[in-house]
């Protein structure tokens, strides 16, 4: 079994020499039999770390589990860390399933001690029956592929799961050919938890009467979703790179585009969008199926929808608009300024953006210049400048057009949306001179002059 677990590490390049791993260590079986194995794997000269949650939620066990952890860490020479939290006090102010407020506090006191110490990984003892459990509970609670993938093996190159191609059975033999103790968790019986009732109800009933390698099937559904999963992924990347626009809390998609795309592919870019414009919305398979078939269905016909209430979507003009809904109290008022640094970098914290201004040359091709730039000569501005919003009654020269113009005018001369103009920085100076509409047009009157002196260089990030 030692050896299968170096062909894992090594196959999923879970860590390398010297590294510095936090064991998750709970005294149980799969706990005990991870840190022994890491232990062991003596070419990789690990430094490890024992790290025990305790939640007081059995006291008694609780303080055996400690104990134990003390002794077996003062045996094998690891570093034990043990942390005390009062998760039931926690919970009065959370309203928060007792099993998810756990997982969710485990993850943030690893991801913390981690920090502390200058930790590489943090490794769990999660095994192949629990990707099969993972898998089947899913199922039954109707996932759609992505979820089926189950448990990866390795989260943000930083959470390891060496004993994931093991089987409950093959730990078992090995803490028994190494004469290992444990200790159990009275939890794991109680049948009060759903994963406990698929654990020693319905899996044992499935493999009695029907498949025998029913936990083996579910392995290789999670095998080949994780898979399939990760080529959809690379494929959204391809099409966020030319098709897919996203900026500032919006999501911009050609109806052509999606309406060209296999069924799946729709539903994934879908599912895409609504996780970058809102990571904490979960949203079901119906939301997302629904949603597609009323864009197809509509298709330039389509008006709107709403995502619980979080993400709004819109037809304007061809294409699609994903919108994250912000509260009021963050979003652009007419009324802000902010002082602009010249030079310097200012930062426009109601629409999350900043604007650059430094001394420059002249640049040696136009043509390399995006439109979220400009060259400004500032020897005619009134100083100090400052950026505003749209305000009534604003207008400008803009550059190549003859005589001024309502900015409102030149907002709808270049198809810029209602909700779009009121988040547009405005570059003006101490008379309320508009020098430059950001990301769209100079002051005709702030062009670079024929001395080529006084030239700033403006950039929108």
């Amino acid at each position: 079994m030692l050896e299968k677990v170096r062909q894992t590490i090594i196959k999923h390049h879970l860590f390398h020499k010297n590294s510095r791993i936090i064991v998750g260590f709970s005294g149980g079986i799969d706990s005990v039999c991870l840190l022994h194995i890491l232990k062991n794997l003596r070419e990789y000269k690990l430094r490890l770390w024992a790290l025990y949650v305790n939640y007081g939620l059995r006291p008694e066990e609780n303080k055996r589990e400690e104990a134990f952890l003390e002794k077996l860490a003062m045996e094998w020479q690891v570093i034990p860390k043990i942390v005390r939290v009062d998760l039931r006090g926690q919970l009065q102010h959370k309203k928060q399933s007792l099993q998810i407020a756990a997982r969710e506090l485990r993850y943030q006191i690893f991801e913390e001690y981690c920090q502390e110490i200058g930790g590489d990984y943090i490794a769990l003892g999660h095994h192949q029956n629990d990707q099969a459990e993972t898998v089947f509970y899913r199922l039954l609670r109707g996932s759609g592929i992505d979820g089926l993938a189950g448990i990866p093996i390795s989260r943000n190159q930083k959470v390891i799961r060496p004993l994931l191609e093991i089987s409950r059975f093959q730990i078992e033999e090995y803490v028994k050919s190494n004469n290992l103790v444990w200790l159990e968790d009275s939890s794991n019986t109680k049948k009060i938890y759903n994963r406990n009732k698929i654990r020693h109800d319905l899996i044992p009933f499935i493999e009695a009467n029907f498949n025998p390698k029913f936990q083996e099937s579910l392995n290789r559904i999670a095998l080949l979703a994780a898979e399939q999963k990760d080529f959809m992924k690379k494929q959204m990347d391809v099409y966020k790179e030319k098709d897919v626009f996203f900026n500032q809390g919006e999501c911009r998609v050609g109806i052509a585009f999606f309406l060209q795309l296999h069924n799946y592919e729709q539903y994934y870019l879908l599912k895409e969008i609504t996780a970058g414009l809102e990571t904490t919305l979960s949203l079901e398979n119906t939301a997302l199926l629904d949603l597609r078939t009323r864009i197809n269905s509509e298709n330039y016909q389509f008006t709107s929808a709403c995502l619980r209430e979080k993400i709004k979507v819109f037809r304007e003009n061809h294409t699609l608009i994903f919108l994250k809904k912000i509260k009021t109290k963050n979003q652009a008022k007419d009324s802000e300024t902010y002082p602009l640094k010249v030079p310097g970098v200012t930062q426009i914290t109601s629409i999350g953006c900043s604007i650059k201004v430094e001394a420059a040359d002249l640049p040696i091709d136009w043509k390399n210049i995006s439109e979220r730039e400009a060259y400004l000569d500032l020897k005619e501005a009134v100083f100090p400048l400052k950026v505003r919003f749209w305000q009534k009654g604003d207008a400008f020269k803009p550059l190549g057009i003859q005589g001024v113009q309502k900015l409102q005018d030149f907002f709808v001369n270049q198809k810029i949306s209602k909700r779009q103009r009121h988040k547009i920085p405005l570059v003006v100076d101490a008379q309320e001179q508009i020098i430059w509409v950001g990301g769209y047009r100079i002051n005709d009157d702030f062009k670079i002059s024929q001395n080529k002196k006084n030239i700033w260089h403006f950039v929108l990030n």
